[in-house]
């Protein structure tokens, strides 16, 4: 599937209907400019070194314009996260993916306090730079019909690389992901089947397009069906995500159950009206969320699971089949294998093990790194990290990722279950949480708690020791100003872990001083 041809064929179609919506300032684009903005900048994106060129642009239509340049010239998107660090994110994927370029923004740069680099492009100075006899031109060319514009664009084999994401890099270094036309076509079709998606949805884009959730949601799928598109820029504005969602009216949604708790927080009693589809994926959602949300709003969240790897979709929920706590089952394409995480057989229904997974929309390796691909590949199947069971009636349930397993005192404690739990002892306060180990002498690992709020420990540990088990009880809580997350939503497990650490270390260190001048602390 060639996602360029994809668009050429809306803005043929739909020519006047908006494309983008800024959700702030409600300025629009229409497919036919969007088409002049393309043919633009496909001229001077052209002449870039390097097949893949760095992107790093907050959604709106002019990041999305840009990825459409890139790919109808020849050129790879490479897309870089800009929340976890600019300078360093930009150096490490000219190190893999071999980028001498970087496409973004003026307004972006001054938000983050960020110098321009030598390899940066402001996407505003390319625009001033076409003269009014170029945009003239470009103009009239977009007039031309469909059969003679496919001919300027690049010629996209279903096998080739159309982007170049990064893993989340919550638990480890991030790792290169090369997505194909081939791996996103049938998720593509697939989610526009499953909930009757048409080219009168507006679609709400607030997740980053370097995220693979807001690279299918924000870009492939609303693009192919000719969709209006909702941007807003920054995610974590809730207020204005509220807004944007009742004043333009959007019809399908995206996010993560951090996201969707924080806009119960903000949003009003009509604010979801004209939503149809609200789709949750990323991490777990709890019960009491999506009771909440159709309790007081009439919407079903509809709870999915996927990863970069896999474009991103590998099972899903629909309205007409749905059980509460899964994650769906396995979506069209998509074969699910459950594997003892030792001996790698496969286990029956409703037995927990390795999560392994097949079909077009995977992956065929991470770029350039046979390491991690030898590592994560097995006979044709890729190995998720996850562990989890399929039920009798091949329903999915995630029990965590397995690096998410962590063994104390010899015995293997599962610390999404412990934060399951304690999202019940939590239940009703606006307290965001998360669990992590860190080293313990006695007993290998010692779990901890880290919250947004002082709470009683006491009664939080009865509580887990009641409901789970004795080894499973955080011995220590932290209480941070805030618990770091990714772009994309999820918690940034490797930054709480870094930040407990030193948190314990200092008060071993405080303990030794205190038992050498015969201080209690």
């Amino acid at each position: 599937m060639n996602v360029c041809l994809n668009f050429l064929r809306s803005a043929k179609k739909f020519g006047s209907k908006p494309a983008f919506i800024d959700g702030v300032s409600g300025a629009k684009i229409s497919y036919q400019k969007a088409l002049v903005a393309v043919l633009l900048l496909r001229k001077k994106f052209k002449t870039y070194p390097g097949k893949n060129v760095g992107m790093m642009i907050p959604v709106s239509g002019g990041a999305i314009i840009s990825m459409l340049a890139l790919l109808s010239c020849g050129k790879t998107p490479v897309m870089i996260n800009y929340t976890t660090g600019v300078r360093r994110n930009c150096d490490y994927a000219k190190s893999k993916c071999g980028t001498r370029k970087v496409i973004t923004a003026k307004a972006l740069l001054s938000k983050l306090n960020v110098e321009q680099s030598a390899e940066m492009v402001l996407i505003e100075d390319v625009f001033k730079q076409f003269s009014v006899f170029a945009k003239l031109k470009a103009a009239l060319i977009a007039k031309l019909p469909y059969n003679f514009l496919k001919k300027l664009f690049c010629r996209l084999d279903a096998k080739k690389n159309i982007v170049l994401l990064f893993t989340s890099g919550s638990e480890s270094r991030p790792k290169v992901v090369p997505l194909t036309g081939k791996n996103v076509a049938g998720q593509i079709l697939g989610t526009i089947k499953c909930y009757d998606l048409t080219a009168k949805d507006r679609f709400l884009a607030s997740l980053p397009l370097f995220h693979v959730f807001g690279f299918q949601g924000n870009f492939c799928i609303p693009l192919y069906l000719g969709a209006s598109i909702i941007t807003l820029s920054n995610p974590l504005d809730y207020k204005l995500t509220c807004n944007a969602i009742k004043e333009h009216r959007a019809s399908f949604i995206m996010g993560t159950p951090t996201f969707y708790a924080a806009y119960l927080r903000r949003c009003s009693g009509d604010t979801f009206r004209s939503v149809r589809v609200a789709i949750c994926g990323a991490d777990r959602l709890p019960k009491e969320l999506h009771q909440r949300y159709v309790d007081e709003h009439n919407l079903f969240l509809i709870e999915g699971y996927g990863a970069t790897e896999t474009s991103p979709i590998l099972t899903n929920n629909r309205f007409e089949d749905y059980r509460l706590g899964s994650v769906g089952k396995a979506f069209p394409g998509v074969e699910i294998r459950i594997v003892d995480a030792e001996s790698g057989e496969d286990l029956p229904a409703n037995q927990t093990g390795k999560i392994l997974v097949r079909g077009d929309n995977v992956m065929s390796g991470y770029y350039r790194d046979v390491e991690n691909t030898d590592l994560h590949f097995r006979y044709g199947w890729y190995d998720t990290g996850d562990m989890g069971c399929l039920d009798d009636d091949g329903f999915l349930w995630l029990k965590g990722r397995l690096r998410r397993f962590v063994k104390v005192g010899g015995e293997m404690v599962s610390l999404v279950a412990v934060e399951s739990v304690l999202s019940e002892f939590f239940k009703g306060e606006d307290i965001l949480f998360c669990v992590v180990d860190i080293p313990s002498e006695k007993k290998g690992a010692e779990i901890v708690l880290a919250t947004t709020a002082k709470i009683d420990k006491a009664k939080m540990k009865k509580w887990v020791r009641e409901n789970l088990n004795e080894i499973s009880v955080p011995k220590t809580v932290f209480v941070l100003k805030r618990i770091p997350l990714l772009g994309s939503g999820k918690v940034d497990f490797r930054k709480v872990e870094r930040v407990c650490r030193i948190f314990s270390q200092k008060r071993t260190i405080l303990g030794q001083i205190a038992d050498e001048i015969g201080v209690n602390v």
